[in-house]
């Protein structure tokens, strides 16, 4: 047992395996852990990790890479663990999905290999859908809804 904590004199103590299981969840600082240049090299998407403990949150930014102009277009919620993400750029460099393993999506989000359409974002107009089960700021989406675009890599 590891001596935790003290509270009015009250000693909390925690299996030492308790205490290492959670050594690397959460993150102390901001971080990137994914980033994907449009197909035309005009524009970057970065997965910024956000500091938490319990819960992983992440930023998605937009880099114009004409301009170096980045505005954060999308704050997730509460989320699983970090690590499936991909990005897939539509073919004329419009449009990007985000998909992943580890995602708490609403139920007509997963795809038949195991990976969710969590969020796609339009570049030109900025409308963005999103289908995060905890989330209702935004409209959720389908397979259907993106079939006529043309995807690289999707």
């Amino acid at each position: 047992m590891i001596a935790l904590f003290s509270v009015l004199g009250i000693v909390v103590g925690l299996p030492a395996c308790f205490v290492v299981a959670f050594k690397d969840f959460g993150t102390a600082e901001e971080r990137v852990t994914l980033q994907s240049q449009s197909p035309d090299g005009s524009r970057r998407v970065i997965l910024r990790e956000l500091p938490g403990f319990m819960d992983r949150n992440f930023s998605l930014v937009l880099e114009n890479l004409r301009t170096g102009q980045t505005n954060e277009v999308f704050s997730s919620p509460d989320e699983g663990l970090p690590g499936s993400e991909r990005i897939v750029w539509s073919e004329d460099s419009t449009r990007f999905l985000l998909l992943g393993t580890n995602f708490h999506t609403l139920n007509h989000a997963d795809l038949p290999g195991g990976e969710q359409l969590y969020l796609v974002y339009d570049t030109v107009s900025g409308s963005l859908c999103c289908n995060a089960a905890q989330q209702s700021k935004y409209e959720s989406f389908t397979t259907n809804d993106i079939t006529a675009t043309k995807w690289m890599g999707f």
